[in-house]
């Protein structure tokens, strides 16, 4: 899978150890995003709907290293250098979390004046599925921690 995934971007070949680490950890935080966003459907909570919206910026930011390591694998050149397509991704990052923290203003801001019961059901889902997330994060969290430890980078101390 992550190396149909990976030749999608023209690669081919065996992924390396920062690579794997960052297709891993998309194929996980997407698998775990979609049933988040349906506990939110089902529990019109604006907590929950808020990780919602972190967790696709972290998707976002995740697809941005990953990114950034394929083209540097592949030697591609910049024609304003590859600190210039760092500071663009990092733009872009920010500019999708400043528009993520003014939604979630405005619904938490909505939700004092128009308050809205909050469906137990979709909490239910929520718990364990948080628990879930937890220990993936942690799990990933330690594994990079490894890695990272072996070889630094900035993208995955990010």
């Amino acid at each position: 899978m992550a190396g149909s995934f990976i030749s999608g971007f023209g690669g081919a070949g065996e992924l390396a150890p920062k690579e794997k680490a960052l297709v891993y950890g998309l194929v996980c935080d997407v698998g775990l995003w979609i049933p988040e966003i349906l506990t939110v459907i089902l529990s019109a909570s604006v907590t929950l709907f808020a990780d919602v919206l972190k967790c696709g910026n972290e998707i976002v930011a995740t697809l941005f290293a990953l990114v950034i390591l394929l083209k540097m694998r592949h030697g591609t050149s910049y024609d304003y250098g590859m600190g210039k397509f760092e500071t663009s991704t990092r733009i872009a990052t920010g500019a999708i979390m400043m528009v993520s923290i003014l939604i979630i203003f405005f619904s938490a801001f909505h939700r004092i004046f128009v308050p809205e019961h909050i469906e137990l059901d979709g909490v239910f889902i929520a718990v364990p599925l948080m628990l879930v997330t937890a220990i993936v994060d942690g799990y990933h969290w330690h594994k990079n921690y490894q890695l990272s430890c072996n070889d630094p980078s900035p993208i995955m101390e990010a």
